[in-house]
């Protein structure tokens, strides 16, 4: 929590939530790969995506969805 404060400020998306929504690669995937080892969970970067868009996530369109990697920002 403290990290995503100091690199994105009070109020806005979580790292984890911003980085899942990119598109797969590998800085994505190994990223993913350390969060769920450091807070041991399975999904911890999708949990965290999903509990965004649930209680914060008015600013997100939820009309752009893919598959793979859920809602992204609209470009418009």
């Amino acid at each position: 929590m403290a990290i995503n404060r100091a690199l994105c400020g009070d109020r806005t998306e979580p790292l984890c939530s911003r980085v899942y929504r990119q598109n797969p690669s590998h800085w994505r995937s190994a990223f993913m790969r350390c969060m769920n080892a450091l807070f041991r969970e399975t999904h911890h970067c999708e949990s965290i995506h999903a509990r965004w868009i649930e209680t914060q996530g008015q600013g997100i369109d939820c009309r752009e969805t893919t598959p793979d990697r859920g809602p992204g920002i609209s470009s418009a």
